[in-house]
């Protein structure tokens, strides 16, 4: 404020050049601009925007920018500001983007037991003492089994041996990995799955078989989770206010936007709630909801499920726009979709959920319907089908192609496809997080040495020209930072007390030429996430015309220690022109 008044007393020759200055930089009419409803100024402010990359000062009105400043001071005859706030010099980035996550999963499906063991043997044993102490013939819902005891090619566990341990209840435990899940006999005949029952999408979605062709009670990918609501209970209250704790955690870490994933068969329980919470004025970002289609029976489901949810859902900020299917699965499990044969089965043979005819047919299916797809891949080939089947309906629809498509998770792509995702307009999604390096490695011994350490390849696309962006993919609400993503992601480290705890000194992944520049994490997380769902106009810069997203940082992003910065937490958030997080000197 002191700062400000000093300067009312220009001289009428400065106040005209200032005021030229001041219009050329904010690009707005000035009688426009004699009223805003807030001015902030004297500040470090990163506007992700490539013409004008550092701002500072801005000023809103009408939840908008209307006006981003190259100087740090504006006199405040300029204006008649509602509020005027002194930045005191510190870092400003625009609202954050996450553009791949969860809310609708947290406190979903309960479990009525937890198992921590990582070894074989020790999680055998954990089973063991449990059937001991808890008796009965109700289902038993548990988690977690150790994909890295258990699986190797096509090896995993077996029903026989949850047999023997619980002979006379259904068992049902998830993986550590989420992605495949274990059952015994009884469980299996309550689902009526047995050895006539037809996999979903071999190899993906699908029952393990053994020799002689009877389920071994392994289960992968959809073939479970199109399962899960007939067995596990919700816990209404629990659910609802875990939800609100995750939006809560997100918001006050800076995310103004998410991109919701999916949440199997329980969509419209999370959205009937979140519906509930826009119509309220309660939800606390803009919340792109999905149809997840898991199988390819689910293909056709999606467009009309997308038609019902945004009849029945879209609000205000909960909005319908992007489908959500999964390419193939995990490494973990053996699912990915691999150009080569894994490197403990060499005569697994890889294939994708859809085909890149039936992608490429569906593409144009969501053309004429107007709709955006996201896409799960692991596998290079996976990746590469997706791309193959962009192109080939880009063919077909010519240069009017309307969906815009992503990818996520992309842990293998091969070197040649890196330029393909900036020839096609696909954008690859990250969670820069998982970049760090776990000991032991559960894909390891899937991968073999050399594509172990070839994963993750965010920097080489977007070094490609791809549009590369950011996300926390999880529901558990430590993770959910995205400044700890930055972190992990420019680092290729988890932070050190992670490491002190898996007593791993060093945990970095290869190749050390993927650590990611602060610039294209920060880019990753605003505009490129906002360009992935379609709202770059709206939102992702600190523009002029666009909606006031900020977040106020403590410190300067650029000069933290780099194994400091997941302790990052902004001292405000503001949205759409409200402060919404934290607190600010008027």
């Amino acid at each position: 404020m002191s700062i400000l008044r000093r300067n009312h007393s220009i001289p009428r020759f400065g106040l005209i050049l200032g005021l030229m200055i001041f219009s050329a930089c904010s690009r707005t009419p000035l009688e426009q601009l004699s009223e805003v409803d807030w001015l902030l100024h004297n500040g470090a402010i990163y506007t992700a925007d490539a013409k004008q990359l550092w701002a500072g000062s801005v000023a809103i009105k009408d939840g908008k920018f209307v006006y981003v400043g190259a100087e740090q001071d504006i006199p405040a005859t300029y204006f008649n500001a509602t509020k005027i706030t002194d930045l005191d010099g510190r870092m400003v980035i625009p609202g954050l983007v996450d553009s791949h996550t969860h809310p609708g999963q947290i406190n979903l499906v309960q479990f009525n037991a937890r198992f921590d063991a990582i070894d074989r043997d020790l999680f055998i044993a954990q089973l063991e003492s449990y059937a001991k102490e808890h008796p009965g013939e109700d289902w038993l819902l548990g988690c977690c089994w150790p994909v890295i005891g258990f699986v190797s090619g096509i090896q995993g566990p077996d029903r026989k041996e949850l047999d023997r341990i619980f002979p006379d209840r259904p068992v049902w435990l998830n993986s550590n990995a989420g992605h495949s899940f274990w059952l015994n006999s009884i469980a299996l005949e309550k689902l009526g799955l047995n050895k006539d029952s037809k996999d979903p999408r071999f190899p993906v979605a699908m029952y393990q078989r053994d020799v002689d062709g009877r389920l071994t009670g392994w289960i992968k990918e959809g073939a479970g989770w199109q399962l899960m609501d007939e067995v596990f209970p919700v816990d209404q209250q629990l659910h609802e206010d875990s939800v609100r704790d995750m939006l809560r955690v997100l918001s006050e870490h800076g995310v103004t936007t998410v991109f919701d994933a999916g949440n199997k068969d329980f969509s419209d329980r999370v959205y009937s709630f979140l519906h509930a919470l826009d119509e309220a004025g309660e939800l606390p970002l803009r919340y792109e909801g999905t149809y997840r289609i898991s199988t390819p029976d689910r293909l056709q489901m999606g467009i009309s499920e997308m038609k019902r949810f945004r009849t029945m859902y879209a609000g205000n900020r909960l909005r319908f726009n992007t489908i959500k299917l999964f390419m193939d699965g995990v490494h973990e499990n053996r699912s990915g979709a691999q150009l080569q044969p894994y490197a403990d089965n060499p005569n697994h043979v890889s294939d994708t959920t859809v085909s890149v005819e039936q992608l490429r047919d569906y593409l144009i299916q969501l053309h004429e319907e107007q709709f955006d797809l996201h896409v799960h891949v692991i596998g290079d080939m996976a990746s590469r089908r997706v791309l193959d089947a962009v192109q080939q309906a880009q063919a077909v629809v010519g240069k009017s192609f309307y969906p815009r498509v992503s990818v996520a998770h992309v842990q293998n792509v091969d070197a040649t496809d890196w330029p393909r995702f900036a020839e096609l307009d696909v954008s690859a999604n990250f969670t820069p997080w998982w970049m760090g390096l776990d000991v032991p490695d559960p894909v390891a011994g899937a991968l073999g040495p050399k594509l172990a350490n070839d994963t993750y390849r965010a920097k080489a696309i977007a070094d490609a020209g791809g549009n590369v962006t950011f996300s926390s993919d999880d529901w558990t609400l430590d993770v959910l930072s995205p400044f700890l993503g930055m972190q992990v992601g420019h680092t290729r480290q988890y932070p050190r007390e992670w490491l002190e705890s898996q007593k791993n000194p060093h945990g970095v992944r290869l190749p050390l030429s993927e650590r990611l520049p602060l610039e294209l994490l920060l880019q990753g997380y605003t505009i490129n996430g906002a360009y992935q769902l379609r709202m770059e106009d709206e939102i992702g810069t600190i523009e002029t015309g666009k909606a006031a997203d900020l977040v106020v940082l403590k410190d300067h992003l650029f000069k933290v220690d780099p194994y400091e910065l997941h302790k990052t937490k902004p001292v405000a958030v503001i949205m759409e022109g409200s402060l919404i997080r934290g607190s600010l000197p008027q």
